[in-house]
């Protein structure tokens, strides 16, 4: 139940975060410079990047968490999901180890967009 809480509240946290922003980004460079198209580059990069990780999120990320909640854990509440044996239990019980290294997938690349934005915002490239 906390798995299911804890993508409850990303899904209405990250996706409109983002939508916000990425409306405030253009907002913002329309008045500061005029239009999207005369800001620098490193604000057109940051919000080309946000707009490219809201579509990796709605389509790689969520999917990898419906993979996960539809997946039925039988075990005793232990949750070492990594541990496993050769047979695919863990100690607390089973997952498909598959669905848990696509989700771990999925989490690194998020983390590597955000990554990514930050650097964007510190270095901006493209400045003289």
């Amino acid at each position: 139940e906390l798995l299911r809480w804890l993508f409850r509240i990303e899904s209405s946290l990250v996706l409109p975060g983002v939508t916000l922003t990425l409306f405030s980004g253009v907002v913002q460079s329309h008045q500061m410079y005029g239009t999207f198209r005369h800001a620098p580059r490193h604000v057109k990069s940051a919000l080309h990047l946000m707009l490219v990780f809201a579509v990796w999120w709605v389509i790689m990320d969520r999917s990898s968490q419906k993979s996960l909640l539809g997946n039925e854990y039988y075990g005793d509440g232990d949750d070492d999901l990594f541990a496993s044996s050769s047979s695919g239990v863990t100690s607390g019980g089973y997952y498909d180890e598959k669905k848990i290294v696509a989700r771990r997938l999925a989490n690194i690349v998020s983390c590597l967009f955000l990554v990514i934005l930050y650097g964007i915002m510190v270095l901006k490239p493209g400045m003289a």
